[in-house]
C-alpha cells in the first residue's frame, strides 16, 4: 500500500523538546511508542542506556524532519488544487455572467456595489462571492444555475481562505487597480481569474506519494546504527529489530495515536464489531466496522527497507 503525503499534526514540535524529554526523563515518561523502541534496544539488543538513548534522540530527529517534510508537501499539493479549483470556478463565472440577460447582470452589479466594502482584502471577494450566490441562486436561468453550482461545489470562500497568502494579495490587488468605472460583476470574476494565471506558481510535480522521504529518514537511521556498531537489517519485520525500530520512531511523531503495535489489537478491533452491530441500519451502512486504516498498515514497508539495505542501493554500507 502507498503512503501519501499528508497533514501531520504534530510536525510543528520542536526537536529540543523531544531531545530532552529523551535524554533526561524516565522511559516511562517517554510516548508509548518511543518505550517500544527504546524496549528493542534494552530487551533485544542489550545496548547501554546512554548510548541508546542517544540513537533514540538522534532517530526521533529524523522522524521528525520526514514528517515535516510530509506535512509540507501536503500543504503545497492542498494549496495547488486549491488555486486549480478557484481558477476554474472564477472562470465559470465570467462565462455566466457573460450569457446572462442584462436584467441579471444589473442585479449583480447592484448586489456587489452594495455588499462590498471600500477596502478589497479577503473579506470583500467573500462578500463578493456571497452576492454573487443570493443573485444568482434566485434566478431560473440556466446560466445562473450553472453560476450557482460554480459557487458552490467547492466552497468557494472556504478555497479561497487556504490560498497561498502571495496569490490572495495578487487577486485583492488587482481587484483594488480596476477604474471605478470598469467595475462589474463580469469584470470582477474575469480579473480574478487573471490573477490567479499571474500569481506564482508552485514547484511543478509536486509528488502525492511519501515514499521518497520515508527511505530518507530510514536511510539516515541505518547510519546513525552503523556509526554504533549495530547493524540494521532486512528480514522479515516480525523478525528485524532495525524495521520495527524505524516504525515505532516514525509512528510516534506522526501517527502517535496508532493502534497498529498494541498488545490488545485484536481486542479493540472486536469491540469496534460489537460497538458496530449496535448502530442504526442507516447508520451502520455508512460506517465502517474494521480498524482504522492507521492501525493497521505500517508506515514503513517492507520496499522501504529493501531500498535502502539492498546491495545495489546508493545507502548500502557493506560492513
Amino acid at each position: 500500500m502507498r503512503t501519501r503525503a499528508r497533514p501531520v499534526h504534530f510536525a510543528r514540535l520542536r526537536a529540543n523538546h523531544l531531545i530532552s524529554t529523551l535524554m533526561g526523563a524516565p522511559q516511562a515518561k517517554w510516548s508509548r511508542h518511543l518505550q517500544l523502541a527504546g524496549a528493542i534496544f534494552q530487551e533485544e539488543l542489550k545496548v547501554p542506556g546512554p548510548t541508546a538513548r542517544a540513537i533514540l534522540a538522534k532517530s526521533v530527529v529524523h522522524a521528525l524532519a520526514c514528517a515535516q517534510a510530509m506535512d509540507q508537501r501536503s500543504l503545497l499539493r492542498s494549496r495547488s488544487e486549491s488555486k486549480r479549483k478557484l481558477r476554474k470556478s472564477f472562470s465559470r463565472m465570467e462565462k455566466c455572467i457573460a450569457r446572462a440577460p442584462a436584467c441579471l447582470r444589473s442585479d449583480l452589479d447592484n448586489h456587489i456595489y452594495a455588499s462590498t466594502p471600500k477596502v478589497i482584502d479577503t473579506e470583500a471577494i467573500e462578500a463578493i462571492i456571497d452576492a454573487a450566490y443570493q443573485t444568482f441562486a434566485h434566478s431560473e436561468l440556466e446560466p445562473a444555475k450553472t453560476a450557482v453550482r460554480a459557487l458552490s461545489v467547492p466552497d468557494l470562500k472556504t478555497e479561497y481562505e487556504t490560498l497561498d497568502l502571495p496569490t490572495r494579495r495578487n487577486c485583492e490587488t488587482a481587484l483594488s487597480s480596476l477604474p471605478p468605472d470598469a467595475v462589474s460583476g463580469r469584470a470582477i470574476f474575469k480579473t480574478l481569474t487573471r490573477a490567479i494565471d499571474e500569481s506564482p506558481a508552485p514547484a511543478a510535480g509536486i509528488s502525492a506519494e511519501a515514499a521518497d522521504l520515508i527511505i530518507n529518514y530510514v536511510a539516515a537511521v541505518a547510519t546513525i546504527w552503523r556509526a554504533n556498531d549495530l547493524r540494521p537489517s532486512r528480514a522479515n519485520p516480525d523478525k528485524s529489530k532495525f524495521h520495527r525500530f524505524v516504525e515505532l520512531v516514525l509512528t510516534a511523531i506522526t501517527e502517535p495515536g496508532s493502534n497498529r503495535h498494541t498488545a490488545d489489537r485484536d481486542e479493540i478491533a472486536r469491540r469496534i464489531r460489537v460497538n458496530h452491530g449496535r448502530l442504526p441500519a442507516e447508520i451502520r451502512s455508512t460506517i465502517g466496522k474494521g480498524l482504522r486504516r492507521e492501525d493497521c498498515e505500517w508506515l514503513v514497508s517492507e520496499d522501504h527497507i529493501r531500498k535502502v539495505l539492498a546491495p545495489e542501493s546508493r545507502w548500502f554500507h557493506r560492513p
